[in-house]
């Protein structure tokens, strides 16, 4: 376990199996690194590793700024007329919500352990550029067209026709972030209705202006949009929705680069063959997240989703 006031936080260890074989083991907290972290940090120690197999200096700029440099500037600038317009947006889009009930197979514990498991199919590359296709002939984005399916789905069954999803966006409005590992990433709250009359080119009408929308006002972090919502807090559930959604697009791996990369990651080392293994994690942050992962034209969509064990069993999720 971390201890995240003393730290370290980021720890790395190096296992040598054979002369030829290692593996590297990083483990970051998530309170110090994202997703975009993640990518930052593949590509710089490609970049070190590099050089210094080539006997040369570190080739990585200076970073423009740091970590507490964004973190003044938020706070100083989330205040004000900023403030009180990024508020107004949001308790007026999310007023009377009530969090989706969603059907469970066993009553939800009174104590939540976070236990969880994961499930992974995917869905074939023809039904996926099916998708594709629907998706730009109604002028949204491919999460979006997914994103509507799946508050569809919830709708019905749930048997509610206002169906609020999380979505994590990277926050990283400021071109000096680009480059910087650090947690920037916030939570948003698609809210949606969904009436038996609704049509499909409808719903996605309206998903895609909510979600512009909600674009539009990221910059107020979850925490203080919680403040300001003031819900009724229950240790054994999360605060305005117990679902959420992340869509993924992963960088193409370069080709004229001499990795020999079996998971398209982005790893960048010279005459090495590199392999990344998720570890397994046995535990559910929330009710149900479900995560899709679109590889491009002509190839499947992975669906992964997360459930609690607690709450729900294999079969149900599948």
């Amino acid at each position: 376990p971390f201890d995240v006031e003393s730290g370290p936080l980021v720890r790395g260890s190096v296992f040598r199996l054979t002369d030829v074989d290692h593996v590297l083991c990083v483990v970051m907290h998530h309170v110090v690194a994202d997703e975009w972290s993640v990518r930052i940090f593949q590509r710089e120690l490609s970049t070190l590793y590099r050089a210094f197999a080539a006997g040369l200096a570190s080739p990585l700029p200076p970073l423009p700024i740091q970590y507490a440099d964004f973190a003044v500037w938020q706070r100083n600038r989330l205040q004000g007329p900023v403030l009180d317009r990024l508020l107004d947006y949001w308790t007026r889009q999310l007023a009377d919500l009530t969090p989706a009930q969603l059907p469970t197979d066993r009553p939800r514990p009174a104590t939540p352990t976070g236990a969880g498991d994961m499930i992974t199919t995917s869905l074939p590359a023809p039904v996926a550029d099916h998708l594709r296709t629907l998706a730009h002939q109604h002028q949204v984005t491919v999460f979006m067209a997914l994103l509507a399916a799946f508050q569809l789905v919830l709708a019905r069954w749930t048997g509610q026709r206002d169906i609020a999803v999380a979505i994590p966006v990277a926050d990283r409005s400021r071109p000096e972030t680009h480059t910087l590992i650090g947690f920037f990433v916030n939570t948003l709250i698609i809210r949606t209705h969904i009436t038996p009359t609704t049509t499909f080119a409808e719903l996605l009408t309206q998903v895609r202006t909510t979600v512009l929308e909600a674009f539009a006002h990221q910059d107020l972090p979850f925490e203080r949009l919680v403040e300001a919502l003031a819900p009724h807090r229950d240790r054994t559930r999360n605060p305005l929705t117990p679902i959420v959604y992340n869509h993924e697009t992963p960088t193409p791996h370069n080709p004229n680069t001499t990795t020999t990369s079996t998971d398209g990651t982005g790893w960048d080392l010279p005459d090495i063959h590199t392999t990344t293994y998720p570890l397994p994690c046995p535990h559910s942050k929330f009710d149900l997240t479900l995560n899709t992962t679109d590889h491009g034209p002509a190839t499947n969509l992975t669906i992964t989703t997360e459930y609690a064990t607690q709450l729900f069993n294999h079969t149900t999720i599948q």
